[in-house]
């Protein structure tokens, strides 16, 4: 997910093999040197050329072939954002690790020892 700027975008109303009417909008990017497509969302009711926009941009293989796609970011996509970004400041205020950069993060778990006698003290 990132804020990237509007060059084009296009809207187009599409029919599906079974019938039923969707939207599609092709979007070029600054900074991209292809246009990216993607569902049209409610969100993307208000964008125009020229906007900054929170975006995810990705990639997605069908049949061998790579295509260029966007969605709007949503909650989701915004929350994780947001917690990565939170874990990689207290890890630099502690000096730490994250566990994604750690080879095997359950190394660092301590087992308690097990009291075996049935005693509930």
């Amino acid at each position: 997910m990132k804020k990237v700027r509007l060059l084009e975008f296009v809207t187009e109303e599409k029919i599906s093999k079974a019938g039923k009417p969707y939207k599609v909008a092709t979007a070029m990017f600054e900074g991209e040197i292809a246009p990216r497509t993607g569902f049209v969302d409610r969100e993307m009711a208000g964008w125009q050329e020229g906007m900054e926009v929170l975006a995810v941009l990705f990639d997605e293989e069908y049949n061998g072939k790579i295509y260029k796609k966007f969605k709007v970011a949503g909650e989701l996509e915004f929350l994780k954002a947001e917690v990565a970004s939170l874990a990689d400041r207290v890890n630099k205020l502690e000096g730490g690790t994250t566990p994604a950069q750690k080879e095997n993060p359950k190394d660092d778990l301590v087992e308690e020892p097990v009291d075996d006698d049935g005693l509930p003290f």
